[in-house]
């Protein structure tokens, strides 16, 4: 079926980014971590950032769902939705739109609560509910081939099978997470995301 949900939860994170960049005028948030780190943040309204963000030590419940509607900037806003948008359609396909809705929902609250969890450090973006969509499409449709973009080694547009790609941004997160190495990113809210949308495409 043409997908409804997908294209809509895409429109709202651009919404909520362009609305970011408005507020973009004061000074960094009081928040600890590597949100303040990113150049958007330095210069969003504080306020806008205490509302989206999910921060443990100032820890709102609605901030599970609110923290993936939020980006750091047009790279981290464009990797997600472009994931998103590639695995989510099937998703969709199979869930219906009410179905998929909520998972994305579920998905948010899940990979940020654990990354809230073990971590603590505020985190924002669609990551984990976005790992969540390639888990449960790895789960459901594992023959797939997936087109790409290849500009290392070689350039131009090269087939990969689903669970290759997808067991190598397990992996990395994996190697991250042990290695304490994240660069400033959510790999245990990548990791929770994995494993939410995996247990509940084979429930």
């Amino acid at each position: 079926r043409t997908p409804l949900v997908i294209p809509t939860i895409v429109a709202i994170n651009v919404l909520i980014f362009v609305a970011m960049y408005v507020t973009a005028n004061a000074q960094p948030a009081d928040l600890p971590g590597a949100v303040q780190t990113t150049e958007l943040f330095r210069s969003t309204s504080p306020e806008f950032i205490r509302l989206m963000a999910l921060n443990p030590s100032r820890f709102h419940w609605y901030n599970l769902i609110t923290y993936a509607f939020a980006h750091a900037g047009f790279m981290h806003l464009l990797g997600n939705m472009v994931f998103l948008w590639v695995f989510g359609g099937a998703i969709e396909g199979r869930l219906g739109r009410l179905g998929t809705a909520v998972f994305y929902l579920v998905a948010c609250a899940v990979s940020g609560g654990i990354h809230a969890i073990f971590d603590g450090s505020p985190v924002i973006g669609a990551s984990g509910a976005v790992c969540a969509f390639t888990g449960m499409f790895i789960v459901l449709f594992p023959r797939t081939t997936i087109k790409a973009f290849a500009f290392i080694g070689i350039i131009g547009i090269i087939n990969i099978p689903a669970m290759w790609f997808v067991a190598f941004a397990v992996g990395k997160d994996v190697f991250m997470s042990v290695l304490r190495v994240n660069g400033n990113v959510a790999t245990l809210a990548h990791l929770g995301g994995y494993m939410c949308g995996m247990v509940v495409a084979i429930l």
